[in-house]
């Protein structure tokens, strides 16, 4: 049996430097903690995660993903993947 866990933040901050755009400068930032657990047990694994992540502008939204699969022998592994994803528009 193995089990393990991992979690932790990012910060990200992105400036453009424009006088000639709409809001003059603009910049923006994304703070993101996220974690995860992997399980193992004999042919068994699971990894499941998950992340809040907040724009400044655009709002907040959590993401997941999850990821079974069963090694049936050395050469062949059943797997499934769900997730979900979030992207900001960029300055750009």
């Amino acid at each position: 049996q193995y089990v393990q866990a991992l979690a932790g933040a990012s910060w990200q901050g992105y400036q453009m430097t424009d006088a000639t755009a709409s809001k003059i400068n603009p910049s923006v930032n994304i703070a993101s903690p996220y974690a995860a657990l992997y399980l193992q047990r004999q042919g068994l694994r699971l990894e499941a995660g998950g992340r809040y992540n907040h724009h400044n502008q655009f709002g907040s939204a959590f993401t997941y993903h999850l990821s079974p699969s069963y090694l049936l022998n050395q050469q062949l592994k059943i797997f499934a993947n769900a997730s979900t994803g979030f992207k900001a528009p960029s300055l750009y």
